[in-house]
């Protein structure tokens, strides 16, 4: 799941180096992930995952993503 996600995050910020992206890893912080790129991600997420935000989620870190998608994919 981990590497999806890693591709979506490549596919958002074509810039950024995935093989720095670890569970800790904070979207605004580290990874740069303004309010559009998130969007972005999240869209990409229901397209990948085949998942639907119903309600705002509020994700610090990527550990944070992959403990929703685990939660929510089925």
């Amino acid at each position: 799941m981990l590497d999806k996600l890693k591709a979506i995050f490549k596919e958002v910020r074509p810039g950024i180096d995935v093989d720095a992206v670890k569970e800790d890893s904070r979207l605004v912080e580290d990874l740069k992930l303004d309010s559009l790129s998130q969007l972005m991600v999240s869209m990409k997420m229901e397209e990948v995952f085949g998942i639907h935000f119903d309600k705002p989620v509020v994700f610090k870190t990527v550990k944070d993503v992959l403990d929703y998608l685990e939660k929510e994919v089925k």
